[in-house]
């Protein structure tokens, strides 16, 4: 825990070094199936906070891990990109007149509406923030709207639409500049997805989608992620099996590190946009010897950060949908509505 050696076999009982040897260690927690680790100025600790679906026993708890050769922000910028499920996974989430809002099947997500370009709105938070894509329904376009609410949570922590079954969160922490570890948890307090069945659903079972240890993926650029041409002949959009995958696809080929220089960012785009100007100006920040972003108090209870996902009359206020009354007295943020205004004038 501290870091001192606590054997060493190759030097005598009494010797010195073995009460003074020492290597760098740093504050663990374990929550939620994942060991968390403080990295951060050893005489500043944060105190810990658990992640939202810690509220799931551990048998509501299911994770796929994939390895992502590339950037860690591109992956992101993906994850938090509402408008690309539309048509990359149309053929996961396949528009149904049947249902109100997403409803999971064994191997489909059935989605109330079949726009393609959904209004974005975003707001930002004092952990990174809140966007909406809002889309028209199928049915009673005209009294309501379908609305999926996305979180960024700075820095690699995306918690995207849920369905009927279970919540969904997603990490993308960087393990070097060119190198990404994929996690993807799907969790509810009494419903959820057993593990076999999560990691079948979405191509990421280890042995046989991934590898073990490294869960490198046995559908890579090498192969075109064993891309079935025939399939996407037949009616499937990509030909690729697994919803990680598919965005594994678009990632990689963007190269191991994105060019950006020449991005020509549409209003689909707002929440790329967010995150670029709000993480560059946090890495600022922390240069100077400032505050990380969301470690300011007072903190927002990480447990408590919801997305939501469903049909929305029309005139209501999203951001104020799945907000705890602790969030809004604590932060104050949900009087403010210049900063949409002002985004949507920046990317228009």
């Amino acid at each position: 825990m501290d870091g001192n050696a606590v054997d060493m076999s190759s030097e005598p009982v009494d010797a010195k070094l073995r009460g003074t040897m020492k290597t760098k260690a740093y504050p663990v927690v374990e929550s939620a199936g994942f060991v968390w680790v403080w990295m951060g100025d050893p005489e500043n600790v944060i105190p810990f906070s658990p992640p939202n679906w810690s509220a799931a026993p551990a048998e509501k708890i299911s994770i796929v891990k994939m390895h992502g050769g590339c950037n860690w922000a591109q992956v992101l910028e993906g994850s938090i990109d509402s408008a690309h499920s539309s048509s990359l996974h149309s053929s996961n989430m396949p528009t149904a007149t049947e249902v109100s809002g997403s409803t999971a099947t064994d191997t489909a997500w059935l989605r109330p509406s079949a726009d393609k370009a959904p209004k974005i709105e975003v707001q930002k938070t004092p952990f990174g923030f809140r966007y909406a894509a809002i889309r028209k329904p199928i049915i009673d376009a005209d009294k309501q709207d379908y609305v999926r609410m996305t979180l960024f949570q700075a820095p690699f922590t995306v918690h995207i639409p849920s369905n009927d079954q279970y919540h969904l969160s997603q990490m993308l922490v960087p393990i070097d500049d060119v190198n990404t570890m994929f996690y993807w948890i799907a969790w509810h307090p009494t419903k959820g997805i057993s593990q076999d069945a999560w990691r079948k659903f979405c191509g990421a079972e280890i042995g046989k989608d991934v590898e073990p240890v490294t869960f490198k993926k046995r559908r890579n650029a090498e192969n075109n992620y064993l891309q079935d041409r025939a399939l996407m002949k037949a009616g499937d959009f990509t030909g690729i099996y697994g919803i990680p995958c598919q965005d594994m696809a678009m990632w990689e080929s963007m190269g191991p590190i994105a060019d950006r220089s020449e991005d020509l960012l549409g209003s689909s785009d707002k929440a790329i946009f967010t995150f670029r100007t709000q993480m560059y100006r946090a890495a600022q920040a922390v240069q100077k010897g400032e505050p990380a972003l969301g470690a300011v108090e007072p903190r927002v209870p990480l447990a408590k950060l919801m997305s939501f996902e469903g049909m929305v009359p029309k005139g209501d206020d999203w951001r104020l949908i799945n907000v705890s009354e602790e969030e809004r007295r604590l932060t104050g943020v949900f009087a403010d509505k210049e900063e949409v205004e002002d985004l949507a004038d920046a990317v228009s």
